[in-house]
């Protein structure tokens, strides 16, 4: 075996410990998050001859006929990848976990090269990859099929590498960041963000090397072929597919500053803490503590945060990972300041920016190398809290979802149903009557029913109807419809009712559960 840092025994025990991830993802299946349960109606409608990347609906205006809506919320990946392994005779759901252990490799091998690049030294190389493997954020991905979060775990940080590699070299550098920037949207669309960081990057590139002339004209050469890059980019992926629909940024209000969303400035420091997640936990067990306490410390928190971060970025000297860093960090926080502060339809939460505490670590790493026994003390705090916290969540996750969750025919574990519920819906999934009509709320369910034309509603409606997967009245008859809805959305007034939804049917309960209420629909006798 090559004694290369990838084939060491450090580095053979991290890929062992994912593989154990993965192994207990077998016998407690993952559980379909809400976004990737959505998109998966697609696939099964392509199943059933529909168009590409399209679900089939009822027409608002006449429901005994078919739309078929183009999905733009999400890019194809998440659900084409675990539709295209299931071709294998895999069901969905071990698809989903064969495309997690895939792209989580993916994903740690592509920033050991990103780390690589920078000439981050090796011992600190190997606590940010232990760092970021141990971490909620990666061990969630093995107790949920988090579809693009995951996907574009294992394909961004390629991109990064890619620009660092032909920084010099202008013409591949062009082609391989667009091919791999074009792969990346295929996998989330987000990742648009990601590619705008890089041209903010390539800028500062060129800016630090001004003083230079031979240096400041291959970064000229470099910023020029990523400007390029993200032209050509963005042209193909507005014109060729999100414009042909919806997505969540298009519902969007004036610009309003919230207070509160400073605390996202701090975010590249914190999520290795989960102070985020312990503030919400508080939040919803105020009975604990007093919760005007906790706000005041959480704020304190956050800015004690952004301060670190910061002043240690002021501290280190100058060099590509800073300068990454900084890119990343510009690009990252502005645009999801303006999204937050526009409440567009997307949430905000260290998902979205863990990328930027990816690039922070080695510098924190940096700054505190010099002084050694504090290094030592805080590295080993830092990992053993990290490691904790990411494990003691997967597991008491892995523990409700096999205490209470159960697994359909998809093979998912499917959260709120129970197996007589799931017992109802494949009853009333007649290839006989593929007119008939699911309207599910949440939609993760709705992967159980191949045959049926499916309405899909999370628990915002209006996020939905902006979607276009949902509309406020629909006209007309058809055969049956059956609802199956949580319990709380049943009690929301922020939506209309089934009768005016559906004006031209008469609806009776037919099952219920602790969480879950099924209606049946029949259409009205004139």
């Amino acid at each position: 075996m090559p004694d290369s840092p990838p084939f060491s025994r450090n580095y053979l025990l991290l890929l062992l410990f994912i593989l154990l991830l993965a192994l207990s993802s077998v016998y407690v299946p993952q559980v379909l998050g809400e976004d990737p349960g959505t998109a998966l109606a697609a696939w099964q409608s392509m199943l059933l001859g529909g168009p590409f990347n399209s679900i089939r609906l009822p027409n608002p205006q006449d429901i005994s006929q078919d739309n078929y809506l183009f999905v733009t919320w999400w890019t194809p990946g998440h659900y084409l990848l675990p539709g295209l392994f299931s071709k294998l005779g895999l069901s969905l759901g071990a698809a989903s976990l064969v495309l997690t252990f895939i792209f989580s490799i993916l994903g740690l091998v592509g920033w050991y090269k990103v780390y690589e690049r920078l000439n981050i030294d090796p011992e600190i190389l190997f606590f940010c990859l232990c760092m970021i493997a141990s971490s909620r954020l990666f061990t969630t991905n093995f107790v949920n099929y988090t579809g693009g979060e995951l996907l574009i775990f294992g394909g961004q940080p390629w991109s990064i590498y890619i620009f660092l590699k032909y920084q010099h070299k202008p013409v591949r550098l062009f082609c391989g960041l667009l091919v791999v920037s074009l792969v990346c949207f295929f996998l989330k669309s987000s990742y648009t963000i990601g590619l705008g960081a890089i041209g903010i990057c390539a800028g500062l590139f060129f800016v630090e090397n001004w003083q230079n002339p031979s240096h400041r004209k291959n970064a000229f050469w470099s910023m020029t072929a990523v400007f390029c890059c993200c032209v050509v980019y963005f042209a193909v992926t507005q014109w060729g597919f999100l414009k042909l629909g919806a997505n969540p940024t298009s519902s969007q209000g004036a610009f309003n500053l919230f207070a509160p969303s400073y605390e996202i400035l701090s975010y590249p420091f914190l999520q290795w803490l989960g102070i985020g997640d312990f503030y919400n936990l508080l939040q919803r067990r105020h009975f604990i503590i007093d919760l005007r306490l906790v706000n005041v410390l959480y704020h304190i928190l956050s800015i004690a945060g952004l301060f670190l971060i910061g002043f240690i970025v002021w501290k280190i000297p100058k060099s590509s990972a800073k300068t990454l860093f900084m890119g990343f960090y510009l690009m990252y926080i502005a645009v999801f300041l303006y999204l937050f502060n526009t409440s567009a339809d997307v949430s905000l939460e260290h998902r979205h920016l863990k990328i930027l505490a990816y690039l922070f670590l080695p510098l924190l790493c940096q700054y505190l190398q010099p002084y050694r026994n504090t290094y030592a003390v805080l590295i080993v705090i830092l990992l053993v809290a990290n490691t904790s916290y990411g494990l003691l969540t997967y597991v008491l996750k892995k523990k409700e979802v096999y205490q209470t969750y159960v697994t359909g025919k998809s093979g998912y574990a499917i959260k709120f149903l129970t197996q007589s519920d799931l017992d109802f819906i494949h009853s009333k999934d007649d290839p006989a009557h593929p007119e008939r009509i699911w309207f599910f709320v949440p939609t993760s369910p709705n992967v159980e029913v191949k045959y049926g034309r499916k309405l899909l509603s999370g628990f915002n409606f209006e996020a939905s109807r902006i979607g276009n997967y949902v509309h406020n009245t629909y006209q007309s008859k058809s055969e049956k419809i059956f609802c199956v809805l949580n319990r709380h959305f049943d009690q929301k007034s922020a939506h209309p009712s089934l009768s005016k939804m559906f004006p031209e049917y008469r609806f009776k309960v037919v099952k219920t559960s602790h969480e879950i209420v099924i209606y049946e629909g029949v259409p009205l006798v004139n």
